[in-house]
């Protein structure tokens, strides 16, 4: 596989199958509320002692859930009648598992699409330094086992902690690019779920 030409390709690189994985997880939890089921909540009650269905709550699920249902309710599209609760379908479990994936991507560590991300906003040095805050990042919200696994391979890997290095390194990054970083702290945050318990 051929390096990428410059920063701003390594940085296309690097977020187009976060941004992709993003859209599909929303769309995939607004098809969760479209085939959810309205239910009444004296029966909603029995089924949560019998733990059969909890809360869609952060940090449970991830805040984007919430953005969407709140849009939902807002907008008076999934609005359960009074009296009732929506019961989501089994398809927000994929929601909830491409939140996941999309978090731990995007986080800006080594050779994952968010270190190619850091890699082109903050250069060689500040890819590195990115690298041991997002490891700490997933140590601190519980994913530790995640982030051993990483430190194994980057300890097993020839390049070590080095990232994807574009082939012309001299142009910086667009002014669009670097400001578009924002966005990619945004999914992070929207898309984090704390891990299961």
């Amino acid at each position: 596989k051929d390096p990428p030409t410059n920063r701003d390709e390594l940085f296309d690189i690097g977020i187009a199958g976060a941004l992709a994985g993003f859209l599909t997880l929303m769309l995939v939890t607004v098809l969760g509320m479209a085939l959810g089921v309205p239910v009444p909540e004296t029966q909603v009650k029995m089924l949560e002692e019998r733990n059969l269905v909890g809360p869609v709550t952060w940090p449970s699920s991830p805040l984007v859930f919430s953005a969407i249902f709140w849009l939902a309710e807002v907008s008076g599209v999934f609005t359960p009648p009074q009296g009732w609760t929506l019961i989501l379908a089994q398809t927000l479990f994929a929601a909830w598992v491409g939140s996941l994936v999309t978090f731990l991507n995007l986080l800006p560590i080594w050779q994952l699409d968010g270190g190619h991300v850091a890699r082109a906003v903050f250069g060689s040095r500040g890819h590195r330094l990115a690298s041991v805050i997002g490891l700490s990042v997933l140590v601190v919200s519980g994913y530790w086992f995640f982030a051993l696994f990483l430190v194994m391979l980057i300890a097993a890997s020839r390049q070590a902690w080095a990232a994807a290095e574009p082939l012309e390194n001299i142009s910086p990054l667009s002014h669009g690019r670097r400001a578009s970083y924002l966005i990619v702290v945004l999914i992070i945050i929207l898309s984090f779920v704390a891990p299961p318990r």
